[in-house]
């Protein structure tokens, strides 16, 4: 069997025309999602176990929520935790996981842990992947209404200012990534692929 996993971090079901423009919306297009749904499997009645990145990830990789919990803490897969990977690998079914999603990868939150393979698109948010003295700190706000610091603002700023192509910005780059990848593997017999992006 092929899975292909496809996660957005903030990927709204009311913003997706496949399942229908809620009341407060007029009309939602999203012809590439309604086409990508026509050839997978679509879930009407799933619900999540946590909201956040990494409680989710963490949730999703073990099969299991904290039982009655909506807000489940970040806190990293433990070595004894059995996630669904580990039973790929014992029959020979190898994984990878594509992501711009740091948090994945980074933190010592361990959930690229099982995977065969991984592979992070790198520059999300404040990720230390650019040095540019020439980009200005810039805040499109008062600097009291961002979340960030000064300095992880600017960084992030570093991390934007050298697209060029579509595929410099997080979701294009992941996917396009996520196509090479099935360039290359589409011949196996299994794999499970896991495909995260931040930005949906």
């Amino acid at each position: 069997m092929k899975v292909i996993y496809v996660m957005a971090d903030t990927f709204r079901r009311d913003h997706c025309s496949v399942y229908g423009n809620p009341p407060w919306m007029k009309s939602i297009r999203t012809p590439n999602l309604a086409r990508f749904a026509s050839m997978a499997a679509v879930f009407d009645n799933a619900h999540i176990g946590s909201w956040p990145t990494v409680p989710n990830r963490r949730d999703t990789l073990l099969g299991r929520g904290d039982k009655g919990i909506p807000f489940n803490r970040w806190k990293p897969l433990d070595p004894d935790e059995p996630t669904f990977l580990r039973h790929l690998t014992e029959k020979k079914v190898p994984s990878q996981l594509i992501t711009d999603t740091q948090n994945n990868v980074t933190g010592n939150m361990n959930l690229f842990r099982d995977y065969t393979a991984w592979t992070l698109n790198r520059g999300q948010e404040a990720d230390r992947y650019w040095m540019d003295e020439n980009v200005p700190l810039v805040f499109p706000v008062p600097p009291h209404l961002i979340r960030y610091t000064a300095q992880t603002w600017h960084q992030i700023l570093v991390n934007r200012a050298h697209r060029r192509v579509e595929t410099d910005w997080f979701a294009p780059g992941t996917y396009t990534i996520a196509m090479n990848w099935l360039e290359r593997n589409y011949r196996r017999e299994n794999f499970f692929l896991w495909i995260d992006t931040f930005d949906p």
